[in-house]
């Protein structure tokens, strides 16, 4: 099933908290890395909105990456990583442990700083409902 940009933000903030990870701070970096719509980048290489890097992050067997990347399965993946990296942890302190211990990008202190910019505004998300159970309930009902 495919998500929506809003879905995936959704997904990504009820399954950080899940986690234990800050979920303001991971949606700030999915926010600077591959964003919330399919995002492909380093010339064909990363996908989704942890930009999962093949030779890097992204599993070898996952015949469809950029499917992979921005479904419940591997987001949930990403994250499960990112929470071994910055579980516990807000703020600056979660986002530069989120970029510079899973994303590995050419520019971190960038790539910190450009998150940062996005974190006041998420500061205050609440995750609230998750939409994934919401969707799947009114189908049954």
């Amino acid at each position: 099933m495919a998500l929506t940009p809003e879905q995936i933000r959704h997904f990504i903030a009820v399954n950080a908290q899940r986690h234990g990870v800050d979920p303001p701070a991971a949606l700030a970096v999915a926010t600077t890395e591959g964003g919330f719509g399919g995002a492909i980048g380093d010339s064909g290489t990363s996908f989704g909105p942890f930009q999962l890097h093949r030779g890097g992050a992204l599993p070898g067997t996952i015949a469809n990456p950029q499917q992979w990347a921005n479904s419940p399965a591997g987001i949930l993946y990403a994250l499960k990583a990112i929470a071994g990296v910055s579980r516990g942890m807000t703020g600056q302190e979660a986002i530069a442990n989120i970029v510079r211990r899973f994303e590995r990008p050419a520019d971190p202190a960038g790539q910190i700083q450009k998150a940062l910019g996005y974190y006041p505004g998420l500061a205050g998300f609440a995750p609230g409902r998750d939409l994934m159970a919401t969707k799947t309930n009114s189908k049954t009902k």
